[in-house]
């Protein structure tokens, strides 16, 4: 191992590490129960007032009312919750990196450190999420150590960034190609019923939170994915810089803060994998591709050429 006085190694495996990885995962753990529980809310319920508005028509008043209830709901209250829960994942893990990776905490921006109530009440969330924080470790491998400190520390912010775009493309995809089949059999079952304009309004009505709802995962995802696709432009080039002597390895400590500092801005806007999707579409991650022997690899080859 170089002769650095930091380990990442040792560090990732500490208590105090695993605990943020625990409450990270936790927060995460309980933004995916929200997220069902809206899909259960705009999607599920929508679609049964819908089917009971086709067959009795004076569910129509309440259906329509819902569907407005059920979108200044999403706007006003779950989606604010759900901004807290990841916010506090991202800062968790912005702790985690910053001690496993030496990197000095940055109040610009993830704000100023969090305090021991803070944390005391991340703790809390690991019970709340009942098994939620279990299985959070994704410590990195050994081989890190490796690396001298500065290049190991772009290393594992590489491996750290958990992005598929292919996956992402096919999820959302079959979100809209669903949501356009269901708005058609619905309506087109309510026509068949009641042949009047009217009907038609007011199951596109009914239905509107359905589109509120694929429309903003929509939105989420690719949001995500800018912030995804510049952490990973900024980590490759300075990699590629580094490996080329391009940039010495006195610049790479401010370097790595300032990707870390976007590695935080992508986690804030993370969305959770839905379970179902995550089997059908997230088999195969390009994400598992970089592994840490072509990074050791790389760098014995930058340093033989010096």
């Amino acid at each position: 191992m170089p002769d650095d006085a930091h380990s990442i190694t040792d560090a990732q495996h500490s208590a105090a590490a695993g605990d943020l990885r625990a409450a990270a995962a936790a927060q995460k753990a309980l933004v995916g129960k929200q997220d069902r529980l809206a899909v259960v809310a705009g999607i599920v319920v929508p679609v049964i007032l819908v089917g009971l508005k086709a067959a009795w028509e004076p569910v129509t008043p309440i259906a329509v009312l819902y569907a407005f209830a059920i979108l200044v709901v999403f706007a006003l209250g779950l989606d604010r919750m759900r901004g807290a829960r990841l916010r506090a994942a991202a800062r968790s893990r912005e702790r985690h990196d910053c001690d496993v990776l030496d990197l000095p905490w940055n109040p610009s921006a993830a704000g100023e450190e969090p305090s021991p109530e803070e944390r005391e009440e991340w703790s809390n969330t690991v019970a709340t999420a009942k098994g939620g924080g279990e299985g959070a470790g994704d410590p990195f491998p050994r081989e890190v150590d490796d690396l001298p400190l500065p290049y190991a520390r772009l290393a594992c912010q590489s491996l750290a960034l958990y992005w598929e775009p292919a996956a992402v493309q096919r999820y959302v995809k079959a979100l809209w190609l669903g949501t356009g089949a269901v708005i058609l059999v619905l309506v087109g079952a309510s026509l068949a019923l009641h042949p009047a304009a009217e009907t038609a309004v007011t199951t596109l009505l009914a239905l509107s939170p359905l589109v509120y709802w694929t429309w903003r995962e929509q939105q989420r995802w690719h949001t995500a994915g800018r912030r995804a696709e510049r952490v990973q432009q900024r980590l490759d080039s300075a990699w590629r810089n580094a490996m080329a002597a391009t940039i010495k390895a006195g610049s790479l400590p401010s370097l790595a803060r300032g990707i870390q500092n976007d590695i935080y801005a992508f986690r804030l806007q993370q969305p959770v994998i839905p379970r179902w999707a995550a089997k059908r579409y997230w088999q195969r991650l390009s994400y598992d591709a970089r592994r840490i022997d072509t990074f050791v690899d790389e760098y014995d080859k930058h340093r033989e050429k010096a």
